[in-house]
């Protein structure tokens, strides 16, 4: 959803196990209604990221995962700039 609670169509998510010591974990693209899927998440704490042109990426930590059903979570995508930084050598 961005900040007026429209859904973000497009965005990429990524759900990360907790205790993953940062390896990608599942993937998943919300659809035209902001709705996305994650299909093979085993119970258990996650960090989930959400990114999508035009915003700046939203991370929510300790998402709980506990049963086989589905359970919707919104996560808010803030309007942001990207920024690109260039460093060059002088000489």
């Amino acid at each position: 959803l961005d900040e007026g609670g429209a859904p973000v169509s497009g965005a990429q998510l990524i759900a990360t196990r907790a205790q993953s010591q940062g390896v990608a974990g599942e993937r998943a693209s919300s659809n035209r209604d902001g709705e996305y899927r994650f299909e093979a998440l085993s119970e258990g704490e996650y960090e989930l990221s959400a990114s999508a042109d035009g915003f700046a990426d939203a991370l929510a930590s300790k998402v709980v995962v506990s049963s086989v059903q589905s359970a919707p979570f919104d996560l808010t995508l803030v309007k942001g700039v990207e920024v690109v930084v260039r460093v060059t050598r002088a000489g």
